[in-house]
């Protein structure tokens, strides 16, 4: 399994960069983990959009989804052109029912799944479970397991905290936890986000291998973001940042 950050800021990009998106390779499946604003751009650096096998959407928040618009753009516009022929597998929650319905009304370039009505077998050659998260928007946290090596990684989406989550992500093999605020900001979970304190802690209390600190507020001295969540977890942390991959084996 190999991570690729795409994008990593909310809820606007650093100077050349993008909100949250993650290109997820297990083996020959190539996933789409979100796709928020600036992200089309920075896919397209490193991969092939046309061998796509599908998106999954945590919310419909911009910072999360607004590249669907380019995606599917250029999905339509491989259609035309022969470098694609089936449709796009894209899940995604049923609401905002407006959101959802403009998705529907693409069918011939999307096919759309909601989070809702998962079924198993989506993918080849991976497990996927969803849960359901603390946020304005319907928003699902995601575990994605390999089936042939029990490898798993989980990414809390936007959240505040949930015990839920401690079951949700347990013995991950890498958990991409967003990681909003500075304590001192910390009023500010009421919004539906995690401090990177919290996501020190969700990663202790899950046992989970490694993690990754993602979601990042762009004025933000990161280094102080990083301390904050080593306080709560003595494991491998990693920042995200454009281009940075992370293979789990």
């Amino acid at each position: 399994m190999r991570l690729t950050v795409l994008g990593c800021w909310s809820p606007y990009p650093r100077a050349g960069g993008a909100c949250s998106s993650y290109l997820l390779e297990i083996g020959h499946l190539k996933l789409l983990l979100d796709c928020g604003n600036g992200s089309f751009s920075q896919l397209q650096r490193v991969f092939d959009f046309r061998r796509l096998d599908g998106v999954l959407v945590s919310h419909f928040h911009a910072d999360h989804s607004a590249d669907l618009f380019c995606l599917e753009h250029a999905v339509a516009g491989s259609q035309r052109d022969g470098s694609r022929r089936a449709p796009l597998k894209v899940v995604v929650p049923g609401e905002p029912q407006m959101n959802f319905e403009s998705l529907l009304k693409k069918k011939e370039v999307l096919e759309v799944i909601t989070w809702e009505k998962l079924v198993s077998g989506l993918f080849t050659s991976v497990s996927l479970a969803a849960l359901p998260t603390t946020h304005p928007l319907a928003c699902y946290a995601v575990s994605i397991t390999e089936t042939s090596t029990g490898h798993k990684i989980v990414y809390t989406a936007d959240t505040a905290w949930m015990d839920g989550l401690i079951t949700f992500a347990r013995d991950a093999d890498l958990l991409v936890c967003e990681a909003s605020l500075l304590e001192r900001d910390h009023a500010y979970r009421s919004v539906g986000h995690l401090t990177a304190t919290e996501a020190g802690r969700l990663a202790r209390l899950a046992r989970v291998k490694r993690l990754l600190l993602t979601h990042l507020w762009p004025e933000y001295d990161l280094p102080t973001l990083l301390e904050e969540a080593r306080q709560e977890f003595l494991g491998e942390i990693k920042l995200a940042t454009e281009g940075l991959c992370l293979l789990v084996e």
